[in-house]
């Protein structure tokens, strides 16, 4: 399996960084971590060279909640972790954000996945994702019997959002990174598969094999108030990094969560 991984970690997070390693080295998979973009040293003059007008104004109007500075560093992130990747032109790349969590059997998953997309010549795959918008289509030409999952066609009507994971091959990620070369177009979780012509060579898993979201999250803008939904959530994801009884059924709940 000629496959690489990523891990995309800021160097203060040492709780992130500790969890993710504890899981990728029992795996035997080369992996590298790639230091992140640091939110709080931006400088204006930074923003104004590297972002593209879009982006840029729905950041300084602070026109959506999720569009801050450390969104901003996410993005450079990823860019980053993409040209890396287009330079892979032998293999493939995991792309991982630092509190992703692996399925269990990830290894025999991971495998069967990058075997697939060789023999489909599949550029991008999404072995996790926060959330999904569309119809979803199972790909009827790929026999994926017994790897644990199943591949999706990328929803025509709709899109899939989470940069938490992500795999490519190096035409999958020039594809991804072409159009923010010079400045960055779009935020990390906004991927355009459609618009760049990618979603007949791209495939959403379900189950997921990678979750996200336990660890508290920097990116965005603080709301004022904070409903009772909200505080349950956050109640239960603090609790599943003590208890590993609910953090067995949070993960398997998010697996299987579109």
């Amino acid at each position: 399996m000629n496959l690489k991984i990523l891990v995309i970690n800021l160097k203060a997070s040492s709780e992130r960084r500790a969890s993710i390693s504890k899981q990728l080295d029992n795996l035997d998979i080369p992996y590298d971590f790639l230091e992140a973009t640091e939110g709080s040293l931006l400088t204006d003059e930074w923003i104004e060279n590297n972002i593209g007008d879009r982006v840029k104004y729905v950041y300084h109007n602070k026109i959506h909640h999720s569009v801050n500075r450390n969104a901003l560093a996410c993005a450079d992130s990823h860019r980053r972790a993409q040209l890396i990747a287009s330079n892979f032109k032998s293999g493939y790349t995991l792309i991982l954000e630092d509190d992703a969590v692996l399925t269990s059997s990830f290894k025999k998953k991971i495998t069967n996945t990058i075997k697939l997309m060789h023999e489909h010549s599949l550029h991008i795959a999404f072995p996790g994702y926060h959330w999904s918008k569309g119809s979803f289509e199972k790909r009827l030409d790929i026999n994926c019997s017994g790897s644990g999952f199943s591949f999706f066609k990328y929803p025509v009507d709709g899109h899939v959002a989470g940069a938490h994971s992500y795999i490519v091959d190096y035409v999958g990620a020039r594809k991804l990174v072409e159009d923010s070369l010079e400045k960055i177009q779009n935020t990390a979780d906004t991927f355009c598969i459609r618009e760049k012509g990618l979603n007949q060579s791209t495939v959403v898993l379900y189950p997921k094999i990678v979750t996200a979201g336990y660890f508290e999250s920097d990116i965005g803008y603080l709301t004022s108030r904070i409903n009772l939904a909200a505080r349950i959530k956050q109640v239960t994801y603090s609790l599943a990094l003590k208890s590993r009884t609910v953090h067995y059924f949070l993960r398997h709940w998010k697996e299987r969560r579109l």
